[in-house]
């Protein structure tokens, strides 16, 4: 209970700034500072916040204590993001990375813990290799097809051990 309660404020300090167009670093500055000041130390809140320009791709982004998201190259090359901030109401403070634009074809890919941490009935997560092995091999299909190769690999992983926390994906690949 306590999380969500956490996470609705989170998403609440979040509505004024974006809707007047911050940059991820001053968003995620501001509700850290926010979050610093009205929670206690061990309450905080990973999170990536990005921003897209439509127009020339370039992408923004603060990640702040949360999973890397991932950069996959039509390639198959594919790489990590950059931690840029510990977790919202550790600290005021935050910094912003951009990237150039995607090339056609690249895969953006953020995920939550609960894909990386899913266990087997030996204890062992799924993890971020395993991860990246099947983003890699699906990558060129249809997002949708993605989507449902990774979360078959994760389910045959862990071979009927309940989850232990929620499992979600966030996906953008740029179209030539």
């Amino acid at each position: 209970m306590a999380a969500s309660l956490l996470a609705a404020s989170f998403d609440a300090l979040l509505m004024g700034p974006i809707e007047v167009g911050h940059p991820p670093d001053l968003l995620c500055a501001r509700v850290s500072r926010r979050l610093f000041m009205k929670t206690p130390p061990e309450r905080y809140v990973t999170a990536i916040i990005t921003a897209l320009d439509p127009g020339s791709g370039r992408l923004s982004y603060t990640n702040a204590g949360h999973n890397p998201g991932l950069l996959v190259r039509r390639t198959g090359a594919c790489r990590g993001w950059r931690r840029t901030a510990c977790p919202s109401g550790c600290s005021p403070r935050s910094s912003t990375r951009r990237w150039r634009p995607p090339s056609a074809r690249d895969l953006v890919m953020l995920y939550t813990d609960g894909i990386t941490e899913a266990a087997n009935p030996k204890g062992e997560e799924f993890g971020l290799d395993r991860l990246q092995e099947v983003v890699r091999r699906y990558s060129q299909e249809p997002l949708v097809a993605l989507a449902v190769a990774i979360e078959t690999a994760v389910e045959v992983f862990v071979d009927g051990t309940p989850f232990g926390d929620d499992r979600t994906i966030v996906m953008l690949r740029r179209e030539p």
